[in-house]
């Protein structure tokens, strides 16, 4: 018996103008996302909030400038740092077991002090939610928090 079968795929390579086009399409989506990942950089770094993004090992995978700078840091240098080392034994005491919590898949939210450098106390109150995958395993979570200190000083005159 003779083997009249022949190889039908056809896998020929594609042409360089496909690839060039394809190329092209390429940077012009890599463009578009670099713009918008600078525009909601933007837009987080402009609200008057602090905002992260720490995972479930407590590393942190985001922060914009003014959780950043709330803490004495700059933004670029927050990423990949675990907690207590961006927020300090003070704060990590007290924030400690509301981050577990989070962790474990419950929202929290709680208020805490922190003593600067320059000897003042602010105040911040924080939420941290949970991100939760489709399987019910939580992944991190998101922080927003806000300097409530004017607050604390108002209600301390009255």
């Amino acid at each position: 018996m003779s083997d009249n079968s022949q190889n039908t795929s056809s896998s020929a390579a594609p042409s360089p103008e496909e690839v060039e086009a394809a190329m092209a399409a390429n940077a012009e989506i890599t463009s578009a996302l670099k713009r918008s990942e600078a525009r909601l950089r933007l837009i987080t770094d402009t609200i008057p909030a602090h905002i992260a993004y720490f995972d479930h090992h407590w590393t942190y995978q985001y922060a914009n400038r003014g959780y950043a700078r709330w803490f004495g840091w700059q933004p670029e240098d927050v990423v990949g740092k675990p907690i207590d080392t961006i927020i300090g034994a003070q704060v990590f005491a007290t924030v400690k077991e509301h981050v577990s919590i989070a962790l474990a898949g419950q929202q929290v939210t709680y208020e805490y002090s922190m003593d600067l450098r320059d000897g003042r106390t602010v105040y911040a109150r924080s939420t941290l939610v949970p991100e939760i995958d489709a399987n019910g395993v939580t992944l991190g979570c998101f922080v927003h928090s806000f300097d409530i200190t004017e607050q604390r000083r108002t209600q301390a005159a009255l």
